[in-house]
């Protein structure tokens, strides 16, 4: 079979098909190229892949040291780190334990009490939530000392300007409980 030009014109082929097994002949030419091409990158990276293979092999043993120490490292946070960053304690459990004993005691257990005020003190989200409990468990409370007395002025000054009304009724029931009966008499009236 001609392949080149020459050799086509000799056996006196018409011009188009000439040009057609020209172009035919560039395609095949081509292909073989590319399917060279293809089967020299196909070898080059089955090269490589063994270079890596070999390479790991090679360094099995920093591999796997680098591995260890990962996955050591790993643990060690992760038993270490509740050390560190222990949880916050809101005291909101041992505020309501407090307040639960103290119930118990009928609310005449001034060390209960305390101990409710410590718990309050340190965690000062709390207080909203037992200050009108306090309160309004002393109201009840038949005789007060001068520092539950006081107690109750500054929870009643925090609510002053919240609950007016439930403010000056609170203000008659103390004055009647430190026995200020007079003056509690007019406050009521007015």
């Amino acid at each position: 079979m001609p392949r080149s030009e020459f050799e086509l014109w000799k056996l006196k082929i018409p011009l188009k098909s000439c040009l057609l097994i020209k172009y035919i002949l560039l395609f095949k030419h081509l292909r073989g190229d590319m399917e060279e091409n293809n089967q020299e990158i196909k070898k080059e990276n089955k090269n490589d892949l063994k270079k890596y293979l070999l390479l790991i092999i090679e360094k099995r043993n920093y591999i796997f040291t680098i591995l260890s120490a990962i996955l050591v490292l790993n643990i060690l946070i992760f038993k270490i780190k509740p050390l560190i960053f222990k949880n916050t304690f809101d005291g909101s459990f041992l505020a309501n334990q407090n307040y639960d004993e103290w119930k118990k005691s009928f609310f005449k257990d001034s060390d209960k009490l305390n101990q409710l005020k410590s718990v309050i003190k340190k965690n000062p989200s709390l207080k909203p939530n037992y200050d009108g409990l306090i309160l309004q468990n002393l109201l009840i409370k038949e005789n007060f000392g001068k520092e539950e007395n006081a107690l109750a002025e500054t929870i009643l000054e925090r609510t002053k300007t919240e609950l007016p009304f439930y403010y000056e009724f609170s203000k008659t029931a103390l004055l009647i409980s430190n026995g200020q009966l007079n003056e509690a008499l007019i406050k009521s009236k007015n």
